[in-house]
């Protein structure tokens, strides 16, 4: 959900995410751990579960001590005694930082025991020279609150590969001052599989999607290798595929940032580092659609006027406007469709009929004095514009309490009354100008947002939409933000939808448009702030976390659009810009949506899994297979960090493997950044005849190409 309130999630994008590449030395997730212990040795004598003990003359051995001077050092029974006694900044600059130590690869499951007399900070890091060529963090910091008398910190980790690694241990926090922090023991195991650490649920974070929620841990196969049987049956076609699921949404605020203020070009750079990508539906925009005035965005620089979309910007002149945006898209995905989210708050009805004959006039038949088509043809846009879909307003439903959403002399009616009441009103003066204009209305937010505020039954939202407005829609749209909650509830959330349109209307002609949605960033223990997580949405766990649930959209019938949340906003970006090098770079999420769509076939066909224990189609694994005409097309996620997959198939027809594209990193949190591609997609030509066969790695996306 995108509340008006929040861009925190939505639009910090571009500073969220240079803060989190400028500080990342000293602030990021529990991963960290993850390479913090390939730090030490399994034969060094602090991993045998042996309390720290000091050496000789009072030297702690194989550490170095940092800022001594701001501690006090003794013996503990068991362990070492810190007092701190004078603050330090950076606090990872007072305490303890090991010796630097080769480690091999492999998984491991570091404990720290901690004893404290009060609520008490600590501060662990990795630092890694990674094959021994340049120096890196290990995916991020911990910052964690002691509690009395003991911690014990445990985390699972691995490592990729051999690696020469430091962990240090930062106690330097003004809160510390006075307190004694007795470091206990600190052991290493060294395990085959790793396992969830308590199946106890744990806190979403922050953001406003899943605020104050607690979600489970996610389950982990504890198999090296899950047999796998899979079954295609090509006769049995169960959807013709829609290539407008693999769309993106895009951003009017960010977007200010790409656009030369001269030309009102885009910058060839944006373009360049989505070079391969398509985006064959483009949906403008979320949140700040219901604020952008595109009457005030079009025309020459000069004529156009100022307006704010943030609360935080001041109110400016939007060099990228629909035309620019327009023109953007064109040249990323030739022959690109659009959905344009309606202003319901700001434009009123009159202002959407000339939209829509601004996009979509010839320019013969004016609705008023202001030939709209005309202009549009004068700034640029010499052909109509393929409007797919009319969205009618943008998540109305988080606003219930807010009445600058009710038009209605009753300030008491119920807001999704009000919502009704505008979408006629928008729907009827479209209609005057484009008969044949399609609409969706939203659905409200998930279950588990309504059930935190007490709102009531969240599919009571669409049942009413539904009941209105059901002969005049042809979608209704939800906005799933997955990891928080698993794909699989999303999926149950579109099944109450599907069902209550058949049961509302009597038939199945609205189908679901997934008009946003991503990964939603869970603040980790540890993190002190909800965008210190932000990374993970376009991490491998990200594309992987995506890629699943497209995956699983390919296979229902009902989704016949859905556009990525997003293209460059907010912590989802597809491209950022770089201030330092002054370019523009890729995430892993446009080498996923370019992987996705060279997978697309013609239909989606019918399959069985079967095998033993994990082998099933879960939230850590899915497939589907593709007829394409002279083949088939396997697209194949592996959520599983550690786990592979050996698939066995069986067709009705004999085929030939000719590609395989595997899409992955060394750790599922392992990121791109303006200086380096992370996340690699690898394509290989094969000519296995008579196909049978495939042991999937762990942590990828696969599409395997065969031939008749």
């Amino acid at each position: 959900m995108l509340s008006s309130v929040s861009f925190a999630r939505y639009d910090h994008d571009h500073r969220g995410h240079e803060m989190l590449k400028t500080k990342r030395t000293f602030l990021s997730l529990w991963l960290s751990l993850a390479v913090i212990a390939s730090a030490l040795q399994l034969n060094a004598q602090y991993l045998k579960n042996q309390p720290l003990t000091l050496g000789e003359k009072g030297v702690l051995t194989d550490w170095v001590l940092n800022a001594p001077q701001a501690f006090e050092l003794s013996a503990a029974e068991p362990g070492i005694a810190f007092r701190v006694t004078t603050a330090v900044n950076p606090v990872y600059n007072c305490g303890l930082a090991q010796q630097k130590i080769r480690l091999p690869k492999g998984n491991y499951r570091l404990s720290l025991t901690v004893a404290v007399e009060s609520d008490a900070k600590l501060f662990i890091a990795v630092r890694t020279d990674e094959a021994d060529q340049k120096k890196r963090d290990a995916g991020g910091d911990i910052w964690t609150t002691l509690k009395a008398p003991e911690t014990i910190l445990e985390k699972q980790i691995s490592t990729g590969a051999d690696v020469t690694a430091q962990i240090i241990i930062g106690i330097g926090f003004k809160e510390n001052v006075g307190q004694r922090i007795v470091l206990k023991k600190i052991q290493l195991k060294q395990v085959a599989i790793m396992k969830d650490e308590s199946p106890q649920a744990v806190a979403a974070g922050a953001g406003h999607e899943y605020d104050g929620i607690m979600l489970e841990k996610e389950k982990r196969s504890e198999k090296k290798t899950i047999e796998t049987e899979v079954t295609v049956d090509e006769t049995k076609v169960l959807r013709t595929i829609d290539v407008r699921v693999l769309g993106a949404q895009w951003n009017w605020i960010t977007s200010q940032n790409y656009v030369d203020v001269e030309t009102l070009a885009i910058k060839s750079g944006f373009l360049t580092a989505l070079e391969g990508t398509r985006i064959p539906l483009n949906r403008m925009a979320g949140t700040e659609s219901q604020f952008f005035r595109w009457k005030w965005a079009i025309g020459p620089l000069s004529d156009r006027k100022t307006h704010q979309l943030v609360s935080w910007e001041e109110e400016t002149v939007k060099a990228f406007g629909p035309v620019e945006w327009v023109k953007t898209c064109q040249s990323v995905t030739p022959g690109a469709h659009f959905s344009w989210t309606l202003n319901m708050i700001k434009d009123s009805p009159d202002d959407s009929a000339d939209l829509a004959e601004f996009f979509c006039g010839d320019g013969t038949h004016p609705r008023g004095e202001t030939n709209w088509a005309r202009l549009r043809q004068q700034y640029g846009l010499m052909e109509t514009v393929p409007v797919d879909i009319w969205e009618l307003g943008n998540e109305f439903d988080w606003e219930r309490n807010n009445k600058r959403f009710i038009r209605s002399e009753d300030p008491q009616i119920f807001p999704v009354q009000g919502y009704i009441e505008l979408c006629r009103r928008h729907m009827a003066a479209i209609r005057s100008v484009m008969p044949q204009a399609k609409f969706c209305a939203h659905a409200a937010s998930g279950d588990w947002a309504y059930r935190a505020r007490k709102w009531g039954d969240w599919s009571e939202w669409h049942r009413e939409v539904l009941k209105a407005l059901g002969k005049e829609l042809d979608y209704i749209s939800f906005h799933p933000y997955y990891l928080g909650a698993p794909v699989s509830v999303m999926e149950k959330h579109l099944g109450v939808i599907r069902d209550d349109i058949r049961s509302i209307t009597g038939d199945n002609r609205i189908k679901l448009f997934i008009s946003e949605h991503a990964v939603w960033p869970n603040q980790d223990p540890g993190m002190k702030e909800w965008k210190d997580s932000w990374f993970k949405t376009h991490a491998l766990y990200g594309c992987l976390g995506t890629a699943h649930f497209l995956n699983r959209m390919f296979q229902n019938p009902e989704v016949v659009a859905a556009t990525y949340h997003n293209v460059n906003g907010g912590p989802w970006g597809m491209v950022y810009w770089d201030q330092a090098s002054s370019n523009f770079w890729r995430t892993g999420m446009a080498d996923t949506f370019q992987v996705l769509n060279r997978s697309l076939g013609r239909e989606v066909v019918a399959l069985e899994v079967s095998g033993g224990e994990d082998a099933k189609p879960n939230d850590h694994f899915s497939i589907t297979a593709m007829n394409t005409g002279g083949g088939m097309n396997i697209v194949l996620v592996n959520r599983e960090e550690y786990s592979q997959r050996q698939l066995h198939f069986t067709f009705r027809s004999s085929y030939t493997l000719t590609n395989e594209t595997v899409l992955t990193a060394e750790h599922k949190y392992a990121y791109n950044t303006a200086n380096e591609r992370r996340i690699i997609a690898k394509d290989m030509a094969h000519s296995d005849v008579g196909f049978r066969t495939y042991l999937m790695p762990a942590k990828s996306l696969v599409v395997l190409m065969l031939k008749k």
